[in-house]
């Protein structure tokens, strides 16, 4: 559980230095804008960091489910084949024993502290939409 927190508070970090860069880029921290533009641009950094952690938690999802086990194997055995002192050009590990690893490791890993984070940012920009619609 105190893992998860951790992750999380990590999470939350890089979020919001990922809205505070978007709004200093559009002038939000240095110049003096009428509130819909600065709600407007507040939206537009919410609505990118929790599209972009939605994004990397269906990614390690996939991951997770071995859709890209194909890849990393041709890939080792790429690297097998060129970096191979001994230049022995046989496989050294069969596919079925690469997946059966790979799926292992990737029993340990989580997505849904991003999908947790890119939510709740996704929604306070949704919010943020409907008050820029409505509201001015």
């Amino acid at each position: 559980m105190k893992e998860k927190i951790i992750k999380i508070s990590i999470l939350l970090a890089v979020e919001l230095a990922i809205i505070l860069l978007i709004c200093g880029l559009n002038g939000v921290l240095t110049t003096d804008l009428p509130p819909k533009e600065v709600t407007r641009f507040v939206c537009d950094g919410f609505f990118s960091a929790g599209l972009l952690f939605i994004c990397f938690g269906g990614f390690v999802w996939t991951k997770k489910q071995g859709a890209y086990d194909g890849f990393g194997y041709t890939v080792n055995l790429w690297k097998e084949q060129i970096f191979n002192n001994k230049r022995d050009w046989h496989a050294k590990e069969k596919y079925s024993d690469y997946k059966e690893r790979v799926a292992e490791k990737n029993k340990k890993k989580s997505f849904s502290e991003f999908l947790l984070v890119g939510g709740v940012s996704t929604v306070i920009a949704s919010i943020l939409l409907i008050v820029y619609n409505f509201a001015f």
